[in-house]
C-alpha cells in the first residue's frame, strides 16, 4: 500500500527569529507531519486594518497564501497561531510615563523601544498609542481564542506566549532584533537533540498557565498576568508528548 501524504502542521508566527527558534524543536516533535512555519512579519493583531470582524479572514489569507496553487484546505492538519500577550489586558493604570528606570531598560535594548514591559507595569513614551494598541489587540484576541477554523474549513488554535516570546523562552522582554537572533539559535540548539525537551520546557510549572485551553485563555487576561512570564503552548505539546510516550 503506498504510504499516505503527510498532512500540513501550520504554524503562524511573528517574525524570523521566532520560527529560527520554534523551528527545528517542533520539526523533531512532530516528526510525522509536515511542519511548516509561515512568518506573518509582525504582529498581524494590532496591524492597522487588523479588526474583530475581519481578523479571522485575515488569518485565512495567511494560509491560503501559504498554500498557493500547491495544498488544498484538506492537506492541512491543524493552523496553530503563535500570539505575544504584549501586556495587552492591563488595566489603563498599569501603562505610564517612562521614566528613568524605563529609559535606562530602553538603553540597554538599544535605546529603540516605544514600551518597556517591567514587573507589573508598560513604561511608554506615548501612553495613548500603547492604550489605544491594547484595546485594539484584546478585540481580536477574543475572536481568536474561540476560532476553531480558518479559509472556512481548516482547523486553527491560538496558543500565547506572555508578555512575549522572547520573555517566555530567554526570560526578557524587551530584546533588540539581534538579540532575538543570538538568543534564538541558542535556544534551537539546545534543544535539537532532544524533543522532549522541547515540549517539557513549555511544560515547566514556572512559565505553564494553569488549566485547559479556555480556562488558560481567562487566566491570562486577569490582573497583570498578561505581563508575566507565562504561556498555554504547553497544552498543545503536551498532546505530542502522549503520542511520543506510546
Amino acid at each position: 500500500m503506498p504510504k499516505a501524504r503527510r498532512k500540513i502542521l501550520l504554524f503562524l508566527v511573528e517574525g524570523p527569529s521566532d520560527a529560527d527558534a520554534l523551528g527545528l524543536g517542533l520539526s523533531r516533535l512532530f516528526a510525522d507531519d509536515d511542519v511548516e512555519l509561515c512568518v506573518t512579519d509582525g504582529d498581524v493583531t494590532t496591524r492597522t486594518g487588523s479588526r474583530p470582524d475581519n481578523i479571522k479572514a485575515k488569518i485565512g489569507d495567511y494560509v491560503r497564501n501559504f498554500a498557493g496553487h500547491t495544498y488544498r484546505q484538506s492537506d492541512f492538519l491543524k493552523v496553530v497561531h503563535l500570539l505575544d500577550t504584549d501586556g495587552a489586558y492591563v488595566s489603563k493604570e498599569r501603562i505610564v510615563k517612562m521614566d528613568d528606570e524605563g529609559r535606562k531598560a530602553a538603553q540597554a535594548h538599544g535605546g529603540k523601544h516605544n514600551a518597556i514591559y517591567l514587573p507589573g507595569s508598560i513604561q511608554a513614551r506615548n501612553i495613548s498609542q500603547i492604550l489605544d494598541r491594547n484595546m485594539r489587540k484584546r478585540a481580536v484576541l477574543e475572536v481568536l481564542r474561540t476560532t476553531r477554523r480558518v479559509w472556512r474549513t481548516v482547523p486553527y488554535e491560538a496558543y500565547y506566549f506572555s508578555c512575549n516570546l522572547d520573555h517566555v523562552l530567554y526570560g526578557d522582554p524587551n530584546f533588540t532584533p539581534d538579540q532575538k537572533c543570538t538568543a534564538a539559535a541558542t535556544f534551537s540548539e539546545r534543544c535539537a537533540e532532544n524533543a522532549g525537551t522541547f515540549r517539557d520546557f513549555f511544560l515547566a510549572p514556572e512559565i505553564a498557565a494553569p488549566g485547559d485551553y479556555v480556562s488558560s485563555w481567562k487566566y491570562i487576561a486577569q490582573g497583570t498576568r498578561s505581563l508575566e512570564r507565562r504561556t498555554n503552548f504547553g497544552l498543545f505539546l503536551q498532546e505530542a508528548g502522549k503520542a511520543l510516550a506510546q
